[in-house]
């Protein structure tokens, strides 16, 4: 038991900030307190996310009932991923198919609502935009609206362009600012009914819950094909031309008939038509393109008593879908590196011991960085429609994947636990 209450700031309070929260709450330490800081409300902007077996199992680390607190949230279970040609000469072979692993779809919305509803009201704190950390023997955060807090250390789990981030590694710091990764992508969402019907019953299939990849030449439509009941959708990517370039310093632009009929021009495929209109409705989505970006990496992850972890650490492309998988290991980690802790002046020392099992080559955040990256031109079609000639040079696909889906978080958990050890004792 630390010799003095151990107050953490966390700061973002979308999955993966909640997910520390929850863990630190079941912790059931009077010594140690937390209070979440949202610089919005605490309601989820994105659509869907997949919780993997990787991201399940962290949860549970945590101490929460996982299964129901994803049937609560509306999870269904998907049977397997799926990418073949779209059109051409090779016209539905196979580039890619996964083994049914007991991934579970989920809107983020509701899943956030569920993990929100599991926390303590009072430690909740909504339209809290950070400005400044001043360190001391006490860190004081100063927000926007003029109001300030009191903490021992602060986590930062504020997403793809962390605040936090900057006060770690100095505002200049040229790894800072996330990097466009040459990807875009828009995204639609309805319900399973009406997306049978806008696209098809050969793609959504009821009793064939799965996400179902079309690939074409330098681009992808990829289909959540959800069971009766269920949100279901479809996500149009690709790789950028010369005229989506201008994402390195624009996130975000308006999302227009022209760009995804000339993206998809020589499809030639009944669904193609009801992609679009799906994904110019605005009771279906947000009518946005969006580039795909990715962290850079850093020399560090941690300064003093501050740290960052999800997103604000190491996000990722997209397309292996473990960005709330990941977060949630960082969540297991880093709670049991803090339950570990008996001392404010430990604080350092645990933060230290996280940067080094999950930073760096070897780490598991830097295997989805860089096997994402396979992944995206395969399915992006950038290596070909031809599967005999565009699987060579990549990794076994399946394997990927799998190598995830079956990792230790309980061996990256007593890795992390001995390495804090090892600098409390030195």
């Amino acid at each position: 038991m630390p010799d003095q209450p151990i107050h953490i700031a966390i700061i973002g309070g979308s999955l993966g900030g909640c997910s520390l929260a929850l863990g630190l709450h079941l912790l059931k330490r009077q010594d140690i307190t937390f209070d979440v800081f949202e610089a919005w409300s605490f309601s989820e902007r994105g659509a869907g996310v997949g919780v993997h077996p990787n991201g399940q199992n962290s949860l549970r680390e945590l101490g929460l009932d996982v299964d129901a607190l994803l049937a609560r949230a509306g999870a269904f279970r998907e049977k397997t991923t799926e990418a073949v040609v779209a059109y051409g000469e090779h016209e539905g072979e196979y580039l890619m198919e996964l083994p049914p692993m007991g991934i579970q779809c989920v809107l983020r919305k509701t899943l956030l609502d569920e993990m929100v509803k599991l926390l303590p009201e009072e430690r909740l704190h909504a339209n809290k935009k950070l400005v400044t950390v001043e360190e001391g023997e006490r860190m004081v955060l100063q927000f926007e609206d003029g109001t300030s807090y009191e903490a021992d250390a602060v986590v930062g789990c504020d997403g793809l362009r962390s605040t936090v981030r900057g006060f770690i590694l100095g505002k200049d710091d040229p790894a800072v600012p996330p990097k466009f990764t040459g990807y875009w992508d828009a995204r639609a969402f309805m319900m399973a009914e009406d997306s049978r019907e806008a696209w098809g019953d050969d793609i959504v299939q009821y009793d064939n819950p799965r996400e179902y990849y079309k690939v074409g030449e330098g681009c992808t439509m990829l289909f959540a094909s959800a069971p009766k009941g269920h949100l279901g959708g479809v996500v149009v990517a690709g790789a950028a031309g010369p005229e989506e370039m201008d994402m390195v310093d624009n996130s975000k632009k308006p999302l227009t008939r022209e760009f995804l009929e000339k993206k998809l021009s020589g499809w030639g495929k009944p669904y193609v038509k009801g992609v679009i209109d799906s994904l110019l409705n605005p009771d279906c989505g947000p009518g946005i393109l969006f580039g795909e970006y990715e962290s850079q990496d850093a020399p560090t992850w941690c300064k003093d008593r501050m740290c960052i972890m999800g997103d604000a650490a190491h996000a990722a492309l997209p397309w292996m879908g473990q960005g709330f998988s990941m977060a949630a290991e960082d969540a297991a980690i880093m709670t049991a590196l803090l339950g570990a802790v008996s001392s404010r002046g430990h604080v350092e020392q645990a933060f230290r011991a996280f940067d080094k099992q999950r930073r760096g080559p070897g780490g598991r955040p830097d295997f989805v960085v860089k096997k994402g990256a396979q992944v995206a031109a395969l399915c992006a079609g950038q290596k070909g429609l031809d599967p005999s000639t565009a699987l060579q040079g990549l990794d076994h696909m399946p394997d990927l994947f799998v190598h995830l889906w079956e990792g230790d978080i309980k061996k990256e958990i007593q890795s992390a636990v001995d390495a804090f050890e090892g600098f409390k004792s030195s």
